[in-house]
């Protein structure tokens, strides 16, 4: 902004939000169909994650926001107001998860799309992220089902972009006690979180009912993070650098990237089979053994 101008930044950032959720709201209602009765999906090959079968000429029975029934076309008899959709013998599978997100502007018609239908937000600002989940859910914005992680740092110059800074016991059970008040399911610990209130975030944390995942702070490992309380880790790298370069101890700065890369090549292939004697190494694929 110029000079002297500053203070339009929150009129401006308002009036994008507005002109936004218009826009949002315009495509949701000319683009989404909810079916007044039961919705009957018919002729489809249906694929079963369970055990990974493809079943063809079935039809799902849906109310609602609920399957009801799967079965052979010939044995559902839809209802006679039932809306049908005939789906020519193409693939018909359950609706997809994306577990690491952080929403934004049109992100949630691209997951509807791409058959994204449940989604793990895992840290976001704390008042139009809410909006546009009440919007999600409410029909007036194109999106998933959302289960919300709430972000907590701590303070100082590598601090992630979160209003939700603590320094204190005190300061941590406010922000999670938040959190849990707004229907989130999980607090994110990030980076600048000081070890010793690792302990006190998940012990709360849990007797809200909510997981604990994140970064694994500055200044302790994986094995102390979960050992502390976490429930899940975000992001591979901390766990290599639990095993295999545990020198590297600041771990808010790229160093947590960088030093992995560096020593990829410390990896070792395991040899299972024709993958591993294929004259063509390059196109080989083996899994991974790590050699502390």
């Amino acid at each position: 902004m110029p000079e002297g101008r500053e203070s339009a930044i929150d009129q401006l950032r308002t009036a994008q939000q507005k002109t936004d959720a218009v826009w949002s709201e315009r495509i949701a209602r000319a683009l989404a169909h909810k079916p007044n009765g039961d919705l009957v999906i018919r002729n489809a090959r249906l694929f079963d994650p369970r055990d990974l079968s493809v079943t063809p000429a079935t039809s799902v029975l849906v109310r609602g926001e609920r399957i009801v029934r799967v079965a052979p076309d010939a044995d559902l008899k839809p209802s006679a107001n039932a809306e049908i959709i005939d789906a020519h013998g193409r693939f018909l599978m359950p609706g997809l998860w994306d577990n690491h997100q952080h929403f934004s502007d049109n992100d949630g018609a691209l997951d509807l799309a791409n058959g994204v239908t449940s989604a793990r937000d895992m840290a976001n600002d704390t008042d139009t992220f809410l909006q546009r989940v009440e919007r999600f859910d409410n029909g007036s914005e194109l999106g998933p089902r959302v289960l919300k992680a709430g972000i907590i740092d701590g303070t100082g110059e590598f601090a992630g972009p979160t209003k939700m800074r603590v320094d204190t016991a005190e300061q941590a059970i406010q922000d999670i006690d938040w959190y849990a008040d707004h229907g989130y399911a999980q607090i994110k610990i990030y980076s600048s979180i000081k070890p010793e209130l690792v302990p006190v975030i998940a012990d709360h944390a849990h007797a809200r009912g909510m997981r604990v995942s994140g970064h694994v702070p500055a200044f302790m490992s994986a094995r102390q993070f979960v050992e502390g309380g976490a429930d899940e880790i975000q992001h591979l790298n901390f766990i290599v650098l639990n095993f295999l370069f545990p020198e590297v101890k600041e771990t808010r700065n790229r160093d947590r990237f960088i030093k992995v890369a560096e020593h990829a090549r410390d990896f070792h292939a395991g040899e299972t089979g024709s993958a591993a004697s294929s004259s063509n190494s390059s196109s080989s694929i083996t899994p991974c053994s790590i050699r502390r």
